[in-house]
């Protein structure tokens, strides 16, 4: 056959052509559902995959993206593609969404199972806050081209908003590299026992395979290389490096008879985070204070400062709180999981749910009393039960900002509990959050008869001494040069701090039990009757008759107008004395006890955190560390004294 010879122009322009056609005939074959399924038939585009986890998957709706959607379904973007390229999850396995949890029953003895894909994996990360306005720019007329593809930390993955090329992130696989994945899981509910004796129901067990032959891990599975992480407290975590398709079983062990019902379960697998959390590392909540029905407790320092005006209604309270009778057993097993706790402990300090009378039962906040005056969470607990231990959980609702599915550690965080108790006779009630005595946050001696205003009645008690003092100081010449000022280290401001927090630790006596034996306690009011009209033995009461310091209140008007009766009193600290004599002019003549006198007017601080005297902030098992009180003579302020007293030497 005869071929007519074609100029250079003509056989370039011939091969390009042909190159266009052929490349037009592959697009064509992808993108043309009845080219790919030619041979399949159209019923294979949404392959239905029966429900075998129950009713918790809702109805069937087509997925997003590579892999099973919930309900079972495919997505609809990749019926073109190979099924070997795209891969397919066995029957029975449902898939897992980057921070999108899945909460469901499972029987005793059964094992259910889940799948993070390959997409879900090398998926986009959750956007940052500080990344929100970036994520996608745009020009006037539309998203540009060139921002389709954005570069993190692993590598090119794709924008979001940019449909068609997605199976780019499928083939991360192949490349060799791995990214952190988080699988985490919480206890909801777990069965009851019938009998006192049976102790706890068994712990869920979380299994993990990344082999493709193991795509249902379990308890019966042998000779793979799976990972088994049971659940300590209703929470389970692990972490791996994955580069693709991972398999997830949740096992529940069978339970004897002794037990009766299910197991619910919360879990979750997330590229950002880990979607649960709990810190064992420390309970980061203190006991303040407590009576006999009702706790105050703090937080640790916030992360946040304090406004510039002060504002502390401008803090968002960034935690939440539980609490539970140590005698009640029906917490056991669930305490680390957030789902848990919110489910069965008798308190619950949640926001937004103010209609449960669990969460009625606390009063949240912030306060700056304490240790650096710096920001903290307050709890008052309120409706314990009298002469009972309980468990305090600190938590967090999600990431403390927003919780549940979605949100990056949306699933609650946890710390380990502290233990706190209430006290027993009756007459010691917490006041807090005072006018004047601002850093007093503690049991006062009181009468339930006498109790409705009784922090203003010692606040204003106590403002009564201050307004006599006060009229003192006017008469010393606080503001004047540096040669004529009583002191080179010391100002009238500092005076004037020094004599409050030392006033209100007088004439506000901190109260525990009279029935407490603590050694550093000094007994009160012995003559006085019980709130119940009881009196203490002739002989023990005689024998203390004859002390002066214990017939009656520091503050003698507490034993006439309160009528709290015995009491034990939690001495002030003897530095909060020495910083008032240090602080103050000579010609106001303060000056502290020694001797046998001191050993009931003052205690001694304890170094390891436990409140063997009063001091403004004090609360129990804080991390050791002096206040501003405490510290009236630390290094900087005695070289101020030598040098102030060379110079008066000079």
């Amino acid at each position: 056959m005869y071929f007519p010879k074609l100029s250079p122009l003509q056989s370039r322009f011939a091969g390009s052509l042909v190159a266009t056609l052929l490349l037009l005939l592959i697009y064509l074959s992808i993108t043309n559902p009845q080219f790919a399924y030619a041979a399949a038939g159209p019923e294979d585009v949404y392959q239905h995959r029966p429900d075998t986890l129950g009713s918790h998957v809702g109805e069937d709706v087509i997925g997003e993206g590579v892999g099973v959607g919930v309900g079972g379904r495919r997505g609809p973007g990749f019926e073109g593609l190979e099924r070997g390229i795209i891969g397919r999850a066995e029957s029975g396995v449902n898939a897992l969404k980057n921070n999108a949890p899945e909460q469901l029953n499972i029987t005793p003895g059964d094992t259910q199972y889940w799948i993070v894909e390959n997409s879900t994996l090398w998926g986009s990360r959750a956007p940052q806050p500080s990344q929100t306005g970036r994520r996608h720019r745009r020009r006037d007329d539309g998203f540009d081209p060139q921002d389709t593809l954005q570069e993190d930390e692993d590598g090119w993955e794709l924008d979001e908003s940019f449909d068609g090329v997605e199976d780019l992130r499928a083939r991360q696989v192949d490349s060799g590299r791995t990214r952190t994945l988080y699988i985490t899981l919480n206890t909801c509910i777990q069965p009851s026992s019938n009998s006192s004796n049976s102790g706890l129901p068994p712990q869920l067990q979380l299994y993990v395979s990344t082999l493709s032959d193991n795509q249902k891990p379990g308890l019966n599975v042998t000779n793979k290389n799976q990972k088994v992480v049971p659940a300590d407290g209703g929470f389970a975590k692990w972490t791996l490096n994955a580069t693709g398709d991972t398999y997830i079983g949740v096992f529940a062990p069978p339970s004897t008879s002794s037990f009766q019902g299910i197991y619910n379960y919360e879990i979750a697998a997330s590229i950002d985070e880990p979607y649960h959390s709990y810190n064992d590392t420390g309970p980061n909540l203190f006991l303040v204070d407590s009576d006999s029905n009702s706790a105050l407790l703090i937080s640790s320092n916030l992360s946040q400062s304090l406004p510039d005006d002060g504002d502390l209604a401008k803090i968002k309270p960034p935690f939440v709180m539980f609490a539970h009778n140590q005698n009640d057993s029906m917490i056991q097993g669930l305490q680390n999981s957030y789902c848990g706790l919110k489910k069965y402990a008798q308190i619950a300090a949640l926001r937004g749910e103010g209609n449960s009378s669990a969460t009625n039962a606390v009063t949240m906040g912030i306060t700056t009393r304490g240790q650096k005056n710096e920001p903290k969470e307050q709890f008052y607990v309120t409706g314990l039960n009298r002469s009972s231990s309980y468990f305090g959980y600190l938590a967090m609702m999600g990431n403390s900002t927003a919780a549940d599915g979605g949100v990056v550690g949306g699933g609650g965080r946890v710390w380990k509990p502290m233990n706190f108790s209430t006290k027993s006779d009756g007459n010691c009630q917490i006041i807090y959050n005072l006018t004047f005595c601002d850093e007093v946050a503690y049991a006062v001696p009181s009468n339930p008869q006498n109790s409705s205003e009784l922090a203003s009645w010692y606040d204003t008690n106590a403002l009564s001494y201050y307004q006599n003092f006060s009229y003192s100081l006017q008469q010393v010449a606080c503001n004047t040069t540096s040669s004529a000022q009583y002191s080179l280290a010391r100002t009238c401001q500092d005076c004037e701090k020094a004599y409050k927090e030392w006033l209100c630790s007088v004439t506000i006596p901190r109260c525990e039990d009279y029935s407490s034996t603590k050694s550093f306690l000094v007994k009160r009011n012995v003559a006085d009757q019980f709130i119940n009209g009881s009196l203490l033995p002739d002989n023990d009461r005689q024998k203390l008759l004859n002390l002066m310091y214990h017939n009656s209140s520091r503050n003698p008007s507490i034993d006439t107008e309160l009528h709290p009766g015995p009491y034990n009193e939690v001495l002030p600290c003897e530095d909060l004395c020495f910083a008032l004599v240090q602080s103050c002019p000579a010609v106001l003549q303060f000056g502290c006890p020694s001797g046998i006198g001191s050993n009931w007017s003052y205690g001694v601080r304890s170094e390891s955190g436990d409140i063997t005297c009063n001091y403004p902030g004090a609360a129990f098992q804080l991390p050791t560390g002096r206040t501003s009180a405490g510290n009236a003579m630390g290094p900087t302020n005695a070289i101020l004294f030598i040098v102030a007293g060379l110079w008066l030497w000079l």
